[in-house]
């Protein structure tokens, strides 16, 4: 692993955990969420015109990985509007990444 592969990786999970904490902390977390997500898809537009738009291919896996997120953001806002923000964080950085890899790996056996 390079040191830039090293260093996006822990600046993401800086981020990642950041954001969780400023929303939790916020009155309607929900919200707070959604904000943020906006400004990363804004930044994300402001990159494009020196990026390009990706193969036609990509579309549909870009396509479910929005409604998936956009789920995913949504329970995580109701849920730490409801419980206390260690007990919802444990338990989505348990859950997520284990159904992440039930589900790709019936994508790969049945798909």
């Amino acid at each position: 692993m390079t040191g830039t592969v090293l260093t996006a990786a822990a600046l993401s999970a800086v981020c990642h955990a950041w954001w969780n904490i400023l929303a939790r902390q916020h009155d309607r977390p929900g919200e707070c969420l959604a904000a943020i997500a906006i400004a990363t898809a804004s930044l994300c537009l402001a990159i494009l015109p020196f990026c390009g738009l990706p193969c036609f291919e990509a579309w549909p896996w870009l396509a479910a990985a929005s409604i998936t997120n956009v789920l995913y953001v949504r329970l995580l806002g109701h849920a730490y509007a409801q419980h206390d923000f260690c007990v919802v964080y444990g338990i989505v950085r348990a859950t997520v990444p284990a159904l992440l890899f039930v589900v790709g790996a019936l994508y790969l056996l049945f798909g």
